[in-house]
């Protein structure tokens, strides 16, 4: 059974990523940047197994998009192909909790 506060807390990280996606403020490759940020201190142990697994698989395909750049700063995101950060968006943006 998955304990309630983390289930608020992948809420609230879904919701910060929608937050960064529709931020027009930002460039691309700053959203990609920053959604990853969105799940840092997410209490995966209080998911169930299926949703961290969910969480877990996401990022790891995020991993496999950046693993095609040498990224050792902030700046270096600016570097990535337009498809590859639209892709790492919409990788993130699916880790939302089920309605």
């Amino acid at each position: 059974m998955a304990d309630k506060k983390a289930c608020r807390q992948w809420r609230a990280s879904a919701e910060q990523v929608e937050v960064i996606f529709s931020d027009r403020t930002l460039a691309l490759w700053q959203k990609a940047y920053r959604v990853g940020g969105a799940y840092v201190g997410l209490a995966l142990d209080g998911l169930r197994s299926k949703h961290r697994h969910k969480i877990l698989t996401g990022f790891g395909k995020v991993n496999g998009v950046l693993a095609r750049y040498t990224l050792n700063s902030f700046d270096d995101y600016e570097q990535i192909k337009d498809e590859d950060l639209r892709e790492i968006l919409r990788i993130v943006r699916s880790l939302a909790p089920p309605k």
